[in-house]
């Protein structure tokens, strides 16, 4: 219902460009980390003021805009545009870490490049917005983080995680601090 809420009073990248960040900040409220209502609102100020109100589809421009990095400007583009890109979020680095069986905390630079070269490898030229609506859903919704559904998933003959039966160890997580 936050979602619904928040949508009602934005529907387009002008209603909430033209908001106060304290509408937005308001709006958002329950939808969790504010510091992306800001960018998100930034965003669309830059999206009006300097790109005439249309969202870029070029994906340096687009992931150039505050709060959009690489993975959700793939994302963004690989739903709506159809362009080849991949993505890397949590649930697809988790997706990744335990279909290749991926060494290393995800957030260290040398497993992030490993994974990133994984996703691209991984992401089709054709259907690209199915595969990455489906990936994102395959993380979210089966290849979880506590109780993944292994016997559902359909990954799970060439998963090297669930062949070695090593599934709760990926992706690695970096070690409490005491």
């Amino acid at each position: 219902r936050y979602y619904d809420t928040f949508m009602q009073a934005f529907p387009d990248v002008q209603s909430l460009a033209a908001a106060t960040a304290d509408e937005v900040l308001h709006r958002w409220s329950g939808l969790g980390y504010y510091a992306r209502a800001r960018n998100l609102h930034r965003a669309a100020q830059l999206v009006r003021d300097q790109h005439g109100g249309v969202v870029p589809t070029d994906f340096e421009t687009l992931s150039a805009l505050p709060g959009i990095g690489r993975s959700t400007a793939g994302a963004i583009l690989a739903l709506s545009a159809h362009q080849h890109h991949a993505i890397l979020d949590g649930n697809v680095k988790r997706v990744l870490s335990r279909v290749f069986r991926i060494e290393g905390v995800p957030s260290e630079s040398a497993v992030q490049r490993e994974l990133w070269t994984l996703a691209e490898r991984c992401t089709p030229m054709q259907r690209v917005a199915h595969y990455t609506q489906a990936i994102m859903d395959l993380g979210a919704t089966v290849c979880t983080r506590s109780k993944p559904a292994c016997t559902r998933c359909p990954l799970a003959r060439n998963c090297m995680a669930l062949q070695t039966d090593s599934v709760a160890r990926f992706p690695e997580r970096k070690a409490a601090v005491k």
